[in-house]
Parts: C-alpha cells; structure tokens; sequence
C-alpha cells in the first residue's frame, strides 16, 4: 500500500497538469484562477496596439502595390482584405471564449485556441509557427534597423560606415530590443504602440511632402485597375497588414472590458484602412509607373531619406516587443507549467 499511497498524488498532480494544459497561458493553476496579464488595457492602448500591429514598414510598398493593381483596384482589395480579416478575427476571439467558457483556466493565446480546437498536435504546430514567425519577423527588423543606420553614414572603409559593419550594429540594437520586450506592463507597451504609430504616420507625411513638393505630373500614366496578370504581384504586400491575428488574442484578454473589443477592432481597423489607402493612392499617383516596391527608393535629398529611414527605425524598434512579446509569454507560462508539475511530482515523492 505504501508505493499506492505515494503515487496518488502524483496521478492528482498529472491530472490537474492535463487540464491545465488546455490553457497553459494565463491560468495560474491554483484553484483555477485567472491570471491575465494585465486587465487593464483601455480602449485607446488596445487600438494602439492592433494599429502598430497593422502598420509599418510594409505600408511603404503600399504604392507600388496600387500601381499594379490601379488606383481603384488596390483600395478596393486592401478594404476587402481587411473585412474578412476582421470577421476571421471575430471568430478566433469567439474562439477563446468558448474554450474559455469549457474549462477552468484561460485561453489567453493563439496556441491556446488551436489546442481547444484541435487538440495537443494543433497546439504544437501553432506554438512552433508563433514562435518561428515572431523570431523571424523580429530578427528581420534588427537587420533593416541596422542597414538604414548604416546607410545614414558615408562608407568610410570596405566594411562598413566608418569600419563598423553590418553585425555589430545588430548586436549594438539587440540590447535595447531586449529590454523592451521585457516590459510585461501592457499600458507601457501600448505606449509604445502610439510613438511607433506616430513614426510610420510621420514617414508617409514626409513622403507625400517630397512628392508634392517635387514630383511633376501628378497622376499621369496611372490607372485605376490595372491588367489582371500583374494584380497577384501585389496581393501579398496588401494582405500583410491585416493578417495579425496570432497577436490580438493577448490584446484582447488584457483589455478591462474584452466585451469592447471588437468594436475597438473595427474601429481601427478602418482607420488603418483609410490611412494606407490614401497613402497608398497618392505615392502610386505621385510617382506613377516609376514607384519603387518600397516608395523611399523614390524620395531624393539626404533631409527627406534621412527622417523617413530614422522614422522607420523607431517604428521598427518599438514594434519589436509588440510582435515579440506574445511569444516569450507563451514560453514563459509552458515553461512555468512543466517547473510547477515538477515540483509538485518531487513534493509528493
């Protein structure tokens, strides 16, 4: 009887983990409870942050992606994408909430979702994707910030501005990256939403100042629907604005009233719409069938490429911990899971 009595609690302790498991994120598996993030997250911080999820770096090829798409046919398509990412992200909230509302603990992140869906092999193939996309979607803006640094100064010897290469300026950034993705207060990454937002909005102002200000013949030689064969040229660079869905779960379950959340979805949404869109409409209108893919390659002058590359720079940097931050929450409460089952197995023993 004395083996049964020393493994019945560590069957306890397997079966709690197993429903635990379901909603490893946000649950704190004591009693059940709810372990949000935050909460606190207000209506205009969660706007801010689904808008610096929206907009970038990738709204810059918005005019090259209208000038093969027309000046009607691109807005119509973004405004497309962006209604049936809307609805496919109601549903993944719908999502949560029932698998929400079916256990004890809280789905607070994609891969929890896919878990309630379809079970441990949906959840694994969703963690691996959330993880690799956001690694390899940081990593990429540590090299674009530390390229456009680069180019801000003149070459001085063969391996780099003034001997400094490429490398060294991404490990020189990456502290600071890390450090912002170390902010586990929401209101304080939001906030970092908002100057991020501010900077992608000055970018495209400097842009179309450069473009009234020096383009001539305003609108000539564009269309508004171009031929169909060089439309899915550009159906990637219209898309990827609105596809941010492994990133508003965490969003929406730190809000202090989730129940506003699609509204604050819609709102902003289409405000992300409108601004791409006349962005968009005007660099192609600007620079017609010479726009470059990213409009920048369009803008001469050092003051014009200078602000518009550090404006992205900012934005990119304090995007980093928006895209990143849902991830290393996800492996933080895995791995907090698997220490607590240990613990709980060697307390029993």
């Amino acid at each position: 009887m004395a083996p049964t009595e020393r493994r019945e609690p560590i069957e306890m302790v397997d079966k709690e983990d197993s429903a635990a498991l379901l909603d490893y994120v946000g649950s704190d598996l004591e009693g059940g409870k709810k372990s949000d993030p935050g909460g606190k997250m207000t209506r205009w911080q969660a706007s801010a942050s689904i808008m610096k999820a929206v907009m970038g770096a990738g709204s810059f090829a918005l005019p090259w992606a209208f000038s093969k798409m027309g000046y009607v046919a691109g807005p119509a398509t973004l405004l497309l994408l962006m209604a049936l990412s809307v609805e496919s992200i109601k549903m993944l909230v719908a999502s949560r909430r029932m698998a929400l509302a079916a256990s004890s603990s809280i789905a607070a992140s994609y891969v929890e979702v896919a878990r309630a869906a379809f079970g441990p092999i949906g959840a694994v193939l969703s963690y691996a994707a959330s993880i690799s996309a956001s690694v390899g979607v940081c990593g990429s803006y540590l090299v674009f910030i530390a390229a456009n640094v680069l180019s801000l100064f003149p070459s001085g010897s063969e391996g780099g501005s003034n001997g400094v290469s490429q490398g060294v300026l991404v490990f020189a950034v990456l502290p600071i990256a890390v450090l912002l993705s170390a902010v586990r207060d929401v209101g304080r990454l939001a906030l970092a939403s908002l100057l991020g937002d501010a900077s992608v909005i000055l970018g495209m102002l400097v842009v179309l100042v450069y473009g009234g200000a020096y383009v001539e013949n305003f609108g000539e030689r564009c269309v508004a629907v171009a031929p169909i064969a060089s439309m899915p040229l550009a159906f990637g660079a219209v898309g990827f604005l609105f596809f941010i869905h492994f990133l508003v779960i965490p969003i929406e379950s730190a809000m202090m009233r989730p129940e506003e959340f699609e509204d604050v979805l819609n709102v902003t949404f289409l405000a992300c719409a409108v601004i791409s869109a006349g962005f968009g409409i005007l660099g192609y209108l600007f620079f017609g069938e010479e726009t470059e893919q990213i409009v920048i390659l369009n803008v001469e002058g050092s003051f014009f490429v200078s602000a518009v590359k550090i404006l992205l720079c900012i934005d990119l940097l304090l995007t980093y911990p928006v895209v990143m931050r849902p991830s290393i929450e996800i492996v933080e409460k895995s791995l907090s899971l698997v220490l607590k089952r240990r613990c709980a197995g060697a307390r029993a023993w």
